[in-house]
């Protein structure tokens, strides 16, 4: 019974879902025939130099810095446009105007966001959109109403359907990496994006590093429980890092949403260790952050946001997989800097039987690639 009212609940949400996209369609339809600049797709001109374009990034920090070698692109293939940045409030800490764009717009993913966007978004007068990561529908309602007259979109693979019709060029979810299936949707412009790295869009402060020391970050936190490594595990592996010398100083970093964590974690620490760790989850602003992920020596860490700023900072890092590839969301760039430990669940295999999915990584190797990083490596 309760199964089948939970399917009932889908299929009213599923249902909903598309009512609502096709009333949106059919606004739209009214809203371009009467007031829009949208244009038919066949006009587009991959010669043609627009002078005002407006790049949608909106989503969580490790999606934007995915964006960003494709921003740098847009701006390679227009260099003389005023081009808009359309980012989370979050992200917002993270991005100053600059050489790839001249202004900064925060929208979230909400309907009084998007609405507050167009009317900012209109006096801008932009002529095409690029959405490398927003939520439909209001990124697509924003590009239409503030006068967009083209628009192209990369599609996530959980992205409601029935709003191609407005998109004059779209790249899916495939067997890639992120990064460079945003370089694909920027090459439907004409550009000629070569360049994969990532970088970082605003200055970077000085960090006051202990002389002598190996810093290590800690990231133990990210959006979803099944891609934490265990608090566990990371208190293993500081034990093992801090008996094996006492150059190693370990950094936990983390959001405000996950200082509960870091405590966890330093329950099982012995009074002794602490002269070997820092804690400064959750007291850092996102230029903070950057300062001292761009100090450290190495990150460990999940896959989280913090790691994408740690590679388009040139940091060494280690990154936990299990049940994300690595091949879309892991490092794109440097990878003599990067080591990547992924252990997919196969069929049949008993560690699926594990109390957690990260379980599959064990403290001695990431110690062992800790070590070889740090030491091995110099």
């Amino acid at each position: 019974m309760l199964l089948a009212i939970d399917w009932l609940k889908r299929g009213l949400y599923v249902s909903w879902k598309n009512i609502r996209i096709k009333l949106i369609n059919v606004l739209l339809s009214c809203y371009s025939q009467c007031a829009g600049n949208l244009r038919n797709i066949t006009s587009f001109d991959k010669e043609h130099d627009f002078e005002r374009v407006v790049i949608f990034s909106t989503k969580r920090l490790g999606d934007f810095m995915f964006s960003t070698p494709a921003i740098r692109a847009v701006r390679r293939r227009y260099p003389a446009a005023r081009i808009i940045l359309v980012t989370s409030q979050q992200n917002s800490q993270l991005v100053e105007p600059g050489d790839n764009f001249d202004r900064v717009l925060p929208m979230d993913n909400h309907y009084s966001d998007m609405k507050k966007l167009v009317s900012v978004l209109r006096r801008e007068k932009p002529q095409l959109a690029i959405i490398l990561h927003s939520r439909a529908p209001y990124d697509i309602i924003a590009s239409i109403m503030s006068g967009c007259e083209f628009i192209f979109k990369d599609y996530y693979r959980n992205e409601p359907a029935g709003m191609e019709k407005w998109l004059s060029g779209i790249t899916r979810g495939q067997s890639k990496h992120i990064i460079q299936r945003k370089l694909d949707l920027v090459s439907l412009l004409g550009s000629k994006p070569d360049n994969t790295e990532m970088f970082i869009p605003a200055r970077i402060p000085a960090f006051d590093k202990k002389p002598g020391k190996i810093l290590i970050g800690l990231q133990m936190g990210a959006s979803k429980m099944t891609h934490r490594w265990p608090v566990e595990h990371f208190a293993g592996l500081a034990k093992l890092l801090i008996e094996t010398s006492p150059l190693f100083h370990l950094i936990l970093i983390g959001s405000p949403a996950e200082t509960e964590i870091a405590e966890r974690f330093i329950a099982r620490m012995e009074e002794a260790h602490g002269a070997q760790f820092t804690d400064i989850t959750g007291k850092t602003t996102m230029p903070e952050l950057l300062s001292v992920i761009d100090a450290m020596d190495l990150l460990v860490t999940n896959d989280t946001g913090p790691l994408h700023l740690a590679i388009a900072a040139k940091t060494k890092t280690i990154s936990l997989f299990v049940l994300n590839s690595p091949d879309e969301n892991g490092p794109y760039q440097n990878p003599e800097l990067h080591k990547v430990i992924y252990r997919p669940p196969v069929e049949n295999d008993p560690s699926r039987q594990l109390k957690h999915p990260m379980d599959r990584i064990t403290v001695e190797e990431v110690y062992n690639a800790v070590v070889e990083k740090c030491l091995s490596e110099g």
